[in-house]
């Protein structure tokens, strides 16, 4: 019970981690209408960026999350105005600009590993508390910091998504970008400040692993992997479901290895993945469509 009790908590750390991306890449998906394949770039770059910092120039915290955001957001910045919007304007076929985003995940990839090593990156000189609970349960103190920044930072999102003036723009944009341009909307900055907002969630996932573990390229397949896996679990185009898809995924890779070996948890999470897309491809949350454009 003890063990249970530990993967539970740990399950609810790695839970915050995966809302971020999961809203985030989610963001992305419903204004700009664009499968952001090279999503977990911007997750690494967070990661990268706020430990070198720290270990380079010994910023404090603060000032290191917020570089490893700063450099998150741009590289979304550089595929959306690069990338995206180019062959939007082109009327690209959607297999065209995956496989062109997919080409830029390589370019980046190989830019991360030249910058940074192939080695892992991790925060240096920077320590944590481990604080013990009842059942012998241990829990750090930068565990118990990145699920309140989680907490806070999505509920700030939910509340300017609702009552931001810029927020119901993203919302009418993700309903419908021919209605909100033909209501006025500047439709591409609506979908460069989503792009902005979902890769900073992503580089502040990042900055959070980064504190407990560590920065690695195995970062970039796996945080597409997880944000997918939230938000084809929660629902597409629902926000609160990313929510619940993160936290369902979180709670099953890490409680899943109670009797499994932990090298199978990103197989738990495709196999759920899997089985909502085979069973109830709608999500937890959403709504049943008949075909949606990627």
């Amino acid at each position: 019970m003890g063990l249970l009790l530990q993967l539970t908590v740990h399950g609810i750390y790695a839970a915050s981690i995966y809302v971020l991306l999961g809203v985030g890449w989610g963001l992305i998906f419903s204004v700009g209408r664009v499968f952001h394949i090279s999503y977990g770039i911007s997750y690494a770059a967070g990661a990268y960026v706020s430990a070198y910092t720290s270990n380079t120039f010994g910023l404090s915290l603060v000032g290191c999350a917020a570089a490893g955001v700063f450099a998150a957001a741009l590289v979304g910045v550089m595929f959306e105005v690069a990338l995206y919007q180019p062959l939007r304007r082109r009327n690209a076929d959607r297999m065209v600009v995956l496989i062109a985003s997919l080409g830029m995940m390589s370019f980046f990839t190989a830019v991360l590993s030249i910058a940074f090593g192939v080695k892992a990156v991790s925060f240096i000189g920077v320590l944590d508390e481990a604080l013990t609970l009842g059942g012998g349960v241990i829990v750090t103190r930068f565990e118990i910091m990145a699920v309140s920044i989680s907490f806070v930072i999505i509920l700030a999102f939910f509340i300017y998504w609702r009552h931001a003036w810029s927020g119901r723009v993203l919302r009418a944009v993700a309903a419908s970008p021919e209605r909100a341009l033909l209501s006025g909307m500047n439709v591409e900055r609506a979908r460069l400040i989503a792009m902005v907002i979902g890769s900073g969630m992503a580089g502040l996932a990042g900055v959070l692993l980064a504190l407990t573990e560590a920065a690695t390229l195995n970062m970039i397949l796996a945080g597409l992997l997880m944000a997918t896996a939230a938000v084809f679990v929660g629902g597409l185009g629902s926000a609160a479901g990313a929510v619940v898809g993160a936290v369902v995924i979180a709670l099953s890779m890490n409680i899943g290895v109670w009797h499994l070996p932990s090298s199978w948890q990103q197989a738990v999470a495709f196999v759920i993945l899997l089985g909502f897309i085979l069973v109830r491809p709608q999500g937890l949350m959403g709504e049943r469509v008949a075909s949606t454009r990627v």
